[in-house]
Protein backbone atom coordinates (compact mmCIF):
# COMPACT_ATOMS: atom_id res chain seq x y z
CA UNK A 1 0.00 0.00 0.00
CA UNK A 2 1.28 3.62 -1.26
CA UNK A 3 0.98 5.27 2.31
CA UNK A 4 1.01 8.65 0.37
CA UNK A 5 -2.04 10.53 0.51
CA UNK A 6 -2.58 14.30 0.26
CA UNK A 7 -0.42 17.25 -0.12
CA UNK A 8 -1.53 17.63 -3.46
CA UNK A 9 -1.47 22.10 -3.11
CA UNK A 10 2.14 21.77 -1.18
CA UNK A 11 3.47 19.20 -4.66
CA UNK A 12 1.73 21.49 -6.97
CA UNK A 13 3.19 24.45 -5.70
CA UNK A 14 7.15 22.79 -5.63
CA UNK A 15 6.45 21.33 -9.20
CA UNK A 16 4.72 24.81 -10.62
CA UNK A 17 8.46 26.15 -9.53
CA UNK A 18 10.75 23.70 -10.70
CA UNK A 19 13.36 24.69 -13.20
CA UNK A 20 12.94 28.42 -11.97
CA UNK A 21 15.67 29.89 -9.64
CA UNK A 22 13.78 29.62 -6.35
CA UNK A 23 14.28 28.57 -2.48
CA UNK A 24 11.78 27.32 -0.36
CA UNK A 25 11.27 27.37 3.49
CA UNK A 26 9.17 24.05 5.05
CA UNK A 27 8.74 23.36 8.13
CA UNK A 28 6.47 21.30 10.65
CA UNK A 29 6.27 19.37 14.14
CA UNK A 30 7.75 15.77 13.78
CA UNK A 31 6.16 12.92 11.94
CA UNK A 32 3.52 15.40 10.13
CA UNK A 33 5.14 14.12 6.48
CA UNK A 34 7.82 16.65 5.49
CA UNK A 35 10.59 14.29 4.59
CA UNK A 36 8.17 12.07 3.09
CA UNK A 37 6.13 14.76 1.02
CA UNK A 38 9.98 16.11 -0.31
CA UNK A 39 11.59 12.74 -1.40
CA UNK A 40 7.99 12.80 -3.13
CA UNK A 41 8.78 15.54 -5.20
CA UNK A 42 12.23 14.75 -5.56
CA UNK A 43 12.01 11.82 -7.17
CA UNK A 44 12.71 11.76 -10.89
CA UNK A 45 14.84 14.76 -10.60
CA UNK A 46 18.54 15.64 -10.16
CA UNK A 47 18.71 15.88 -6.86
CA UNK A 48 20.76 16.09 -3.53
CA UNK A 49 19.34 14.85 -0.36
CA UNK A 50 21.07 15.55 2.63
CA UNK A 51 19.20 15.02 6.27
CA UNK A 52 21.24 16.59 8.97
CA UNK A 53 21.99 14.74 12.19
CA UNK A 54 21.45 15.69 15.40
CA UNK A 55 25.39 15.88 17.15
CA UNK A 56 28.93 17.56 16.41
CA UNK A 57 29.83 19.06 13.63
CA UNK A 58 32.53 16.77 12.30
CA UNK A 59 29.52 14.01 12.13
CA UNK A 60 27.16 15.99 9.67
CA UNK A 61 30.66 17.36 7.91
CA UNK A 62 31.85 13.75 7.06
CA UNK A 63 28.13 13.05 6.04
CA UNK A 64 27.85 15.89 3.56
CA UNK A 65 30.91 14.87 1.91
CA UNK A 66 29.09 11.06 1.51
CA UNK A 67 26.51 12.32 0.02
CA UNK A 68 27.90 15.17 -2.49
CA UNK A 69 30.67 12.47 -3.01
CA UNK A 70 27.66 10.17 -4.37
CA UNK A 71 26.06 12.83 -6.34
CA UNK A 72 29.02 13.40 -8.25
CA UNK A 73 31.41 10.13 -8.34
CA UNK A 74 33.95 11.72 -7.03
CA UNK A 75 35.77 10.44 -3.24
CA UNK A 76 35.80 13.06 -0.48
CA UNK A 77 37.13 11.70 2.83
CA UNK A 78 35.50 14.70 4.51
CA UNK A 79 35.50 18.71 5.04
CA UNK A 80 37.03 20.67 6.66
CA UNK A 81 34.24 23.03 7.57
CA UNK A 82 30.81 23.80 6.30
CA UNK A 83 32.20 26.89 3.92
CA UNK A 84 34.10 24.54 1.71
CA UNK A 85 30.91 22.04 1.78
CA UNK A 86 28.58 24.98 0.51
CA UNK A 87 31.25 25.89 -1.97
CA UNK A 88 30.94 22.65 -3.73
CA UNK A 89 27.37 22.89 -3.20
CA UNK A 90 26.96 25.93 -5.07
CA UNK A 91 29.60 24.87 -7.98
CA UNK A 92 27.32 21.74 -8.48
CA UNK A 93 23.92 24.50 -8.15
CA UNK A 94 25.38 26.82 -11.13
CA UNK A 95 26.80 23.80 -13.22
CA UNK A 96 23.49 21.99 -13.60
CA UNK A 97 19.43 22.16 -12.78
CA UNK A 98 18.70 20.18 -9.47
CA UNK A 99 16.55 20.70 -6.46
CA UNK A 100 18.77 20.42 -3.08
CA UNK A 101 17.69 19.87 -0.07
CA UNK A 102 18.98 20.66 3.33
CA UNK A 103 16.20 18.14 5.82
CA UNK A 104 16.78 19.05 9.10
CA UNK A 105 18.01 22.34 9.29
CA UNK A 106 18.21 23.17 12.49
CA UNK A 107 20.89 20.74 13.48
CA UNK A 108 23.39 22.24 11.73
CA UNK A 109 22.35 26.05 11.66
CA UNK A 110 21.75 25.80 15.28
CA UNK A 111 25.43 24.55 16.07
CA UNK A 112 26.96 26.27 13.43
CA UNK A 113 25.30 29.45 12.96
CA UNK A 114 27.41 30.84 10.06
CA UNK A 115 25.92 28.34 7.93
CA UNK A 116 22.90 30.47 7.53
CA UNK A 117 25.37 33.04 6.11
CA UNK A 118 26.44 30.51 3.37
CA UNK A 119 23.37 29.11 2.69
CA UNK A 120 22.01 32.73 1.94
CA UNK A 121 25.03 33.50 -0.57
CA UNK A 122 24.35 29.93 -2.12
CA UNK A 123 21.16 30.74 -2.55
CA UNK A 124 22.23 34.60 -3.94
CA UNK A 125 24.73 33.38 -6.37
CA UNK A 126 24.46 30.25 -7.76
CA UNK A 127 20.61 29.40 -8.48
CA UNK A 128 20.37 31.90 -11.52
CA UNK A 129 22.34 29.68 -13.99
CA UNK A 130 20.54 26.92 -14.33
CA UNK A 131 17.72 27.45 -12.94
CA UNK A 132 18.46 25.01 -9.31
CA UNK A 133 15.74 24.89 -6.44
CA UNK A 134 17.00 25.18 -2.70
CA UNK A 135 14.79 24.11 -0.12
CA UNK A 136 15.85 24.40 3.54
CA UNK A 137 13.49 22.06 5.85
CA UNK A 138 13.15 21.51 9.78
CA UNK A 139 10.99 20.33 12.83
CA UNK A 140 11.73 23.06 14.93
CA UNK A 141 8.80 25.09 14.27
CA UNK A 142 10.35 28.31 15.82
CA UNK A 143 13.64 28.10 14.92
CA UNK A 144 12.98 27.23 11.12
CA UNK A 145 10.15 30.01 11.07
CA UNK A 146 12.61 33.07 12.44
CA UNK A 147 15.16 32.10 9.15
CA UNK A 148 11.87 34.14 7.46
CA UNK A 149 10.59 36.06 9.24
CA UNK A 150 13.20 37.76 11.63
CA UNK A 151 14.89 40.47 9.56
CA UNK A 152 18.45 40.59 10.94
CA UNK A 153 18.98 36.88 9.95
CA UNK A 154 20.91 35.84 6.69
CA UNK A 155 18.14 34.07 5.41
CA UNK A 156 15.16 36.78 5.58
CA UNK A 157 13.92 37.61 2.74
CA UNK A 158 15.54 34.83 0.05
CA UNK A 159 12.14 32.35 0.11
CA UNK A 160 9.48 32.39 -2.86
CA UNK A 161 7.40 30.96 -0.10
CA UNK A 162 7.47 29.69 3.49
CA UNK A 163 5.20 26.17 3.86
CA UNK A 164 4.45 25.20 7.23
CA UNK A 165 3.02 21.80 6.91
CA UNK A 166 -0.19 20.78 9.08
CA UNK A 167 -1.73 17.93 9.81
CA UNK A 168 -3.30 15.80 7.33
CA UNK A 169 -7.39 16.22 6.72
CA UNK A 170 -9.72 13.14 8.61
CA UNK A 171 -10.80 12.20 5.08
CA UNK A 172 -7.17 11.54 4.19
CA UNK A 173 -6.41 9.70 6.98
CA UNK A 174 -9.14 7.67 6.43
CA UNK A 175 -7.62 6.19 3.52
CA UNK A 176 -4.52 4.99 5.66
CA UNK A 177 -7.03 2.85 7.06
CA UNK A 178 -9.24 0.72 4.95
CA UNK A 179 -9.64 -1.95 7.25
CA UNK A 180 -11.27 0.00 9.95
CA UNK A 181 -14.76 1.62 10.64
CA UNK A 182 -15.67 4.81 9.99
CA UNK A 183 -16.21 5.51 13.94
CA UNK A 184 -12.70 3.73 15.10
CA UNK A 185 -11.02 5.88 12.52
CA UNK A 186 -13.33 9.17 13.80
CA UNK A 187 -11.74 7.71 17.18
CA UNK A 188 -8.44 7.60 16.27
CA UNK A 189 -8.43 11.24 14.73
CA UNK A 190 -9.16 12.68 17.54
CA UNK A 191 -6.62 10.68 19.70
CA UNK A 192 -3.45 11.51 17.57
CA UNK A 193 -4.52 14.13 15.19
CA UNK A 194 -3.89 13.88 11.47
CA UNK A 195 -0.09 13.36 12.09
CA UNK A 196 0.92 10.98 9.28
CA UNK A 197 3.14 9.06 10.77
CA UNK A 198 0.95 8.08 13.41
CA UNK A 199 -1.56 6.68 10.90
CA UNK A 200 0.89 4.63 8.69
CA UNK A 201 2.49 3.12 12.21
CA UNK A 202 -0.67 2.18 13.49
CA UNK A 203 -2.58 -0.18 11.17
CA UNK A 204 -4.86 -2.16 13.66
CA UNK A 205 -8.55 -2.64 12.68
CA UNK A 206 -10.43 -1.48 15.69
CA UNK A 207 -9.60 1.63 17.55
CA UNK A 208 -9.26 -0.42 20.84
CA UNK A 209 -6.62 -2.70 19.35
CA UNK A 210 -5.02 0.95 18.50
CA UNK A 211 -5.02 1.81 22.07
CA UNK A 212 -4.19 -0.98 23.54
CA UNK A 213 -1.13 -2.18 21.36
CA UNK A 214 0.47 1.53 20.51
CA UNK A 215 -0.13 3.03 24.04
CA UNK A 216 -0.62 0.78 27.00
CA UNK A 217 1.91 -1.69 28.05
CA UNK A 218 5.25 0.16 26.69
CA UNK A 219 3.64 0.63 22.83
CA UNK A 220 6.00 2.30 21.09
CA UNK A 221 4.00 5.25 21.40
CA UNK A 222 4.24 5.72 24.92
CA UNK A 223 6.92 7.88 25.27
CA UNK A 224 6.37 9.75 22.02
CA UNK A 225 4.95 13.20 24.04
CA UNK A 226 8.63 13.58 26.11
CA UNK A 227 10.65 12.84 22.71
CA UNK A 228 8.94 15.30 20.84
CA UNK A 229 8.95 18.20 23.92
CA UNK A 230 12.41 17.51 24.76
CA UNK A 231 13.77 17.48 20.96
CA UNK A 232 11.57 20.88 20.38
CA UNK A 233 12.46 22.92 23.24
CA UNK A 234 15.34 23.25 26.30
CA UNK A 235 14.66 23.00 28.67
CA UNK A 236 12.61 20.20 27.94
CA UNK A 237 11.40 19.49 31.13
CA UNK A 238 9.40 23.34 32.24
CA UNK A 239 7.77 22.72 29.08
CA UNK A 240 6.39 19.23 29.72
CA UNK A 241 5.37 20.60 33.24
CA UNK A 242 3.95 23.33 31.57
CA UNK A 243 1.52 20.80 29.62
CA UNK A 244 1.03 18.84 32.45
CA UNK A 245 -0.67 21.79 34.54
CA UNK A 246 -2.89 23.03 31.42
CA UNK A 247 -4.04 19.61 30.66
CA UNK A 248 -4.30 18.91 34.69
CA UNK A 249 -6.82 22.42 34.81
CA UNK A 250 -4.45 25.34 35.46
CA UNK A 251 -5.54 26.91 32.17
CA UNK A 252 -4.93 30.54 32.94
CA UNK A 253 -1.30 31.76 33.25
CA UNK A 254 -1.28 32.68 36.69
CA UNK A 255 -2.62 29.03 37.66
CA UNK A 256 0.05 27.15 35.14
CA UNK A 257 2.74 29.22 36.57
CA UNK A 258 1.45 28.20 40.58
CA UNK A 259 1.53 24.70 39.51
CA UNK A 260 5.10 24.29 37.64
CA UNK A 261 6.32 26.95 40.14
CA UNK A 262 8.11 29.94 38.24
CA UNK A 263 6.91 33.41 37.98
CA UNK A 264 4.11 34.70 35.21
CA UNK A 265 6.55 36.05 32.98
CA UNK A 266 8.66 32.88 32.92
CA UNK A 267 5.78 31.03 32.18
CA UNK A 268 4.43 33.38 29.77
CA UNK A 269 7.67 32.68 27.66
CA UNK A 270 7.07 28.82 27.78
CA UNK A 271 2.85 29.46 26.18
CA UNK A 272 4.26 31.65 23.84
CA UNK A 273 6.97 28.99 22.75
CA UNK A 274 4.43 26.19 22.76
CA UNK A 275 1.67 28.76 20.98
CA UNK A 276 4.68 29.20 18.36
CA UNK A 277 4.95 25.64 17.84
CA UNK A 278 1.21 24.41 17.21
CA UNK A 279 0.86 22.65 20.52
CA UNK A 280 -0.93 25.25 22.97
CA UNK A 281 -3.79 27.71 22.01
CA UNK A 282 -5.75 29.91 23.44
CA UNK A 283 -9.90 29.72 23.83
CA UNK A 284 -11.62 32.43 21.90
CA UNK A 285 -14.39 33.60 24.21
CA UNK A 286 -17.37 35.08 21.97
CA UNK A 287 -20.75 36.76 22.79
CA UNK A 288 -20.14 38.38 26.12
CA UNK A 289 -18.68 35.12 27.65
CA UNK A 290 -15.72 35.90 30.04
CA UNK A 291 -12.38 37.43 28.66
CA UNK A 292 -9.88 36.07 30.78
CA UNK A 293 -7.25 34.25 29.09
CA UNK A 294 -7.26 30.69 28.62
CA UNK A 295 -5.39 27.76 27.31
CA UNK A 296 -5.89 24.41 26.43
CA UNK A 297 -3.25 21.65 24.26
CA UNK A 298 -4.38 21.87 20.71
CA UNK A 299 -2.21 18.85 19.72
CA UNK A 300 -4.47 15.64 20.35
CA UNK A 301 -1.87 13.01 20.61
CA UNK A 302 0.07 15.12 23.40
CA UNK A 303 -3.81 16.34 25.21
CA UNK A 304 -4.69 12.53 24.97
CA UNK A 305 -0.88 11.48 26.68
CA UNK A 306 -2.13 13.87 29.53
CA UNK A 307 -5.23 14.01 29.78
CA UNK A 308 -5.96 10.27 29.36
CA UNK A 309 -2.91 8.23 30.15
CA UNK A 310 -0.82 9.99 32.70
CA UNK A 311 -3.49 11.39 35.00
CA UNK A 312 -4.94 7.65 34.47
CA UNK A 313 -1.87 6.37 35.00
CA UNK A 314 -3.08 4.63 38.26
CA UNK A 315 -5.39 2.74 36.17
CA UNK A 316 -3.12 0.80 33.71
CA UNK A 317 -1.52 -2.30 34.58
CA UNK A 318 2.13 -3.24 33.47
CA UNK A 319 0.46 -6.53 31.73
CA UNK A 320 -3.03 -6.50 32.00
CA UNK A 321 -3.89 -3.74 28.59
CA UNK A 322 -7.26 -5.30 28.23
CA UNK A 323 -8.20 -4.69 32.13
CA UNK A 324 -6.71 -1.79 31.36
CA UNK A 325 -8.12 0.00 28.33
CA UNK A 326 -11.56 -1.11 30.24
CA UNK A 327 -10.91 1.10 33.30
CA UNK A 328 -9.63 3.84 31.01
CA UNK A 329 -13.00 3.65 28.49
CA UNK A 330 -15.21 5.93 30.47
CA UNK A 331 -12.20 8.79 30.43
CA UNK A 332 -11.04 8.01 27.24
CA UNK A 333 -14.88 8.59 25.77
CA UNK A 334 -14.91 12.34 27.81
CA UNK A 335 -11.83 13.18 25.94
CA UNK A 336 -13.28 11.93 22.53
CA UNK A 337 -16.26 14.26 23.37
CA UNK A 338 -13.97 17.12 23.99
CA UNK A 339 -11.73 16.72 21.22
CA UNK A 340 -14.58 16.09 19.10
CA UNK A 341 -15.80 20.06 19.94
CA UNK A 342 -12.38 20.78 17.97
CA UNK A 343 -12.83 18.98 15.34
CA UNK A 344 -16.24 20.31 13.97
CA UNK A 345 -14.50 23.76 15.08
CA UNK A 346 -12.20 22.96 12.14
CA UNK A 347 -15.35 21.19 10.32
CA UNK A 348 -17.38 24.51 9.86
CA UNK A 349 -13.95 26.93 9.18
CA UNK A 350 -13.40 24.48 6.37
CA UNK A 351 -16.82 24.17 4.62
CA UNK A 352 -18.25 28.05 5.94
CA UNK A 353 -17.48 31.34 5.31
CA UNK A 354 -16.19 32.03 8.79
CA UNK A 355 -15.06 34.97 9.81
CA UNK A 356 -14.86 34.58 13.13
CA UNK A 357 -15.39 31.39 16.19
CA UNK A 358 -14.83 30.41 19.51
CA UNK A 359 -17.08 28.97 22.36
CA UNK A 360 -19.61 30.94 24.78
CA UNK A 361 -19.58 30.30 28.26
CA UNK A 362 -20.99 31.71 31.85
CA UNK A 363 -20.77 30.51 35.51
CA UNK A 364 -23.24 31.04 38.25
CA UNK A 365 -21.11 30.52 41.37
CA UNK A 366 -24.89 31.43 43.22
CA UNK A 367 -26.44 28.25 41.99
CA UNK A 368 -23.17 26.48 40.83
CA UNK A 369 -23.94 26.13 37.30
CA UNK A 370 -21.91 26.03 34.23
CA UNK A 371 -23.46 26.38 30.91
CA UNK A 372 -21.64 26.77 27.47
CA UNK A 373 -22.12 26.62 23.84
CA UNK A 374 -19.46 24.59 22.18
CA UNK A 375 -19.31 27.02 19.12
CA UNK A 376 -19.97 30.18 17.98
CA UNK A 377 -19.20 30.70 14.44
CA UNK A 378 -20.11 34.36 12.87
CA UNK A 379 -20.01 34.05 9.44
CA UNK A 380 -20.44 36.83 6.09
CA UNK A 381 -22.24 35.65 2.84
CA UNK A 382 -22.77 38.40 0.89
CA UNK A 383 -23.83 41.79 3.11
CA UNK A 384 -25.63 39.01 5.33
CA UNK A 385 -23.72 38.32 8.98
CA UNK A 386 -25.12 35.26 10.34
CA UNK A 387 -23.99 34.09 13.79
CA UNK A 388 -24.56 30.26 14.08
CA UNK A 389 -24.98 28.24 17.35
CA UNK A 390 -23.62 24.94 16.98
CA UNK A 391 -23.75 22.15 19.93
CA UNK A 392 -21.48 18.58 19.23
CA UNK A 393 -22.18 16.03 20.24
CA UNK A 394 -20.15 12.43 20.31
CA UNK A 395 -22.13 9.75 21.27
CA UNK A 396 -24.18 6.40 20.82
CA UNK A 397 -27.14 8.51 21.40
CA UNK A 398 -29.00 10.30 18.64
CA UNK A 399 -29.37 13.91 19.42
CA UNK A 400 -33.42 15.05 19.34
CA UNK A 401 -35.60 17.46 21.26
CA UNK A 402 -33.92 17.25 24.46
CA UNK A 403 -30.93 18.92 23.01
CA UNK A 404 -32.37 21.16 21.06
CA UNK A 405 -34.29 22.29 23.95
CA UNK A 406 -31.42 23.08 25.89
CA UNK A 407 -29.22 24.98 22.86
CA UNK A 408 -32.50 27.26 22.03
CA UNK A 409 -33.05 28.18 25.84
CA UNK A 410 -29.29 29.62 25.94
CA UNK A 411 -29.54 31.24 22.49
CA UNK A 412 -32.57 32.89 23.55
CA UNK A 413 -31.80 33.81 26.99
CA UNK A 414 -28.04 35.38 26.64
CA UNK A 415 -27.42 35.91 23.44
CA UNK A 416 -28.33 39.57 21.75
CA UNK A 417 -30.85 38.19 18.90
CA UNK A 418 -30.11 39.36 15.45
CA UNK A 419 -29.99 36.88 12.51
CA UNK A 420 -28.83 33.67 13.25
CA UNK A 421 -29.14 30.12 13.12
CA UNK A 422 -28.97 26.99 15.50
CA UNK A 423 -27.18 23.97 14.52
CA UNK A 424 -26.15 20.46 15.71
CA UNK A 425 -23.37 17.83 14.51
CA UNK A 426 -23.49 14.93 15.99
CA UNK A 427 -21.95 11.32 15.19
CA UNK A 428 -24.62 9.01 15.72
CA UNK A 429 -27.42 11.36 13.84
CA UNK A 430 -30.78 12.48 14.66
CA UNK A 431 -34.16 11.42 15.93
CA UNK A 432 -36.40 11.09 12.75
CA UNK A 433 -39.01 13.38 14.39
CA UNK A 434 -36.23 15.79 15.35
CA UNK A 435 -34.73 16.01 12.10
CA UNK A 436 -38.05 16.44 10.37
CA UNK A 437 -38.66 19.47 12.88
CA UNK A 438 -34.70 21.14 12.16
CA UNK A 439 -35.37 20.63 8.57
CA UNK A 440 -39.10 22.80 8.32
CA UNK A 441 -37.21 24.82 10.87
CA UNK A 442 -33.99 26.06 9.01
CA UNK A 443 -31.23 24.36 11.50
CA UNK A 444 -28.04 22.85 10.17
CA UNK A 445 -27.76 19.50 10.61
CA UNK A 446 -24.38 17.50 10.22
CA UNK A 447 -24.51 13.98 11.01
CA UNK A 448 -22.30 11.28 10.15
CA UNK A 449 -22.65 10.98 7.06
CA UNK A 450 -21.40 14.54 5.94
CA UNK A 451 -18.85 14.16 9.05
CA UNK A 452 -17.37 10.62 7.65
CA UNK A 453 -17.44 12.35 3.57
CA UNK A 454 -20.14 10.30 2.24
CA UNK A 455 -22.57 13.01 1.66
CA UNK A 456 -21.56 17.02 0.91
CA UNK A 457 -22.42 19.02 3.82
CA UNK A 458 -25.74 21.46 3.76
CA UNK A 459 -25.18 24.67 2.53
CA UNK A 460 -25.99 27.54 4.84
Amino acid sequence: MDHFVGRRKELDLLESSFGTPCAFLMYGRRRVGKSTLLKRFCQGKRNIYINCIRGPEDINLRYLADVISNFTGTEHDRYVDYYEAFRDLERICSEETIVLVIDEFQYISSVSPEVKSYAQHLIDNSLDHKGSMVILCGSSVRMMRSLGEDGSDPLFGRFRRMIDLGPLSFGECRMLHPGMSDIDCMRLYLTVGGIPRYHVEIVQDTYGDCIRKNFLSDGWMTDETENLIMSEFSPGQRYLATLSAISNGSVRLKEIAERIGVEESTCSEYIRELEKAGIVSSVNPMKGAPKRRTYYVSDDMIAFNYEVLVRRSALIGSDRTDEALTRLTPYIDTFLGRRFELFCMRFIIGNYPVTEIGRWWRDDPRRNVHEDIDIVARMISGNVRTDLYIECKFTKEKVGFHVYNILDSRVSQYMDGGNHRLGFMSVSGFEDDFAEFARDAGILLIGPEELFGHRPVPEI
